[in-house]
This record gives structure tokens, sequence and C-alpha cells, in this order.
């Protein structure tokens, strides 16, 4: 997901239900303290699950590697003072570096947050408005279901548009095909 960082509420959301978010520095341009400080602490307030910092453009600072490791020293010093835990950024220009942050964020177990996780909540992949009439209509969503689950008896939030009671859960048929065609591909290795 990526955010569309004029909306300061949207940067939030997306964070909110990532399993980790990739910070992209730049090696040209600091960070805007108003705007780009403001998200990076809103964001530690809110609560990150793991994060991840990398830069893309070090090679426009300079042509040589020494002053381009300069820069990235200072931007990781940067990044270490809002995550102390993070030790280093990546620069996606290095091959061997962009391998290894892409090796970290698929092995890696996103830290759980504890607010969320309480919570269930949806990453919605589709949406559809069913018009039962000129004043009743239903939306339907279709995603994954994360956190603690979900319960019919109980209201359901959208950001901007309010709170709604739930009419019903279903599981789609198109998670079963996937877990069906992954058990028959497992049966078919192990026999």
């Amino acid at each position: 997901i990526c955010p569309d960082m004029s909306n300061f509420l949207h940067v939030l959301d997306c964070a909110k239900v990532a399993d980790f978010v990739v910070f992209g520095l730049s090696g040209t341009s600091e960070v805007a303290p108003d705007d780009g400080e403001q998200i990076i602490r809103a964001l530690e307030l809110q609560g990150i699950s793991s994060y991840m910092g990398v830069v893309s453009n070090l090679s426009e600072v300079h042509s040589k590697e020494k002053f381009q490791a300069d820069v990235k020293r200072s931007l990781e010093s940067y990044f270490r003072h809002f995550f102390p835990s993070e030790d280093r950024i990546y620069n996606l220009e290095k091959l061997s570096e962009s391998s290894n942050a892409l090796r970290i964020l698929c092995q890696k177990l996103p830290r759980a947050i504890k607010w969320r996780d309480d919570r269930g909540y949806m990453v919605i992949d589709d949406m559809d408005f069913l018009e039962r009439d000129p004043e009743f209509g239903e939306l339907v969503f279709e995603g994954t279901l994360r956190g603690n689950g979900l319960d019919a008896n109980r209201l359901v939030h959208l950001p901007e548009f309010g709170d709604f009671q739930i009419t019903k859960i279903e599981k789609c048929k198109a998670s079963a095909r996937r877990r069906k065609q992954r058990d028959t591909n497992s049966d078919l290795n192990l026999g």
C-alpha cells in the first residue's frame, strides 16, 4: 500500500493495517520538519508493527562511494533518532543491500501491536454496493480478516462514514479454493 503522502490520515490508516512500514528516505533532500517529522511522530504514537528505512538515490549525491557512505551514515543517525532499535538503512541502488532488505521483509515476523490485535479489522480487497430499493442497500466487503475477529452482533466502524450494523459474515469461496489448492499441491509434493 503506497499512501497518499499529502493526506495525513491516509498515511496513519495505511500504517495501522500494515505488517511492515518501509520509510523511503532521500539522500538529496532533508525530511520536512513540519510534515515528515509530524508523520513519523504520529506513527510512533499510534504504534508501528515493524519498520525499515531505505534510500534509493545516493548516487545523485556524489559519484564516489566514500561521500555516499557519509550521507548514508547521516541518514542512519537520523532514522535511529526516531527508531533506536533499527541500526541501519538499506541502499536500494546496491544489489546486495536491496536483496538483504527484501529477504528481511520476507522472513521477518511482524511485531504485535496489542491494541490492533485485540480488535478485529479487515484489509479490504473488493467492495460492492447492492441496492435493495431506493432508500436501502448493503455494502459488501471482501478481504482478509485480521486481529481478534468480527462479531455479527456488533457494530463495525468505517473511517469517514461512521458505525454500521453487520448483516452477516461469510467465508469467501475464493479463500476456500486457495486453501484446497494448497492442500492438493502439498499432497502432490508429498506423494
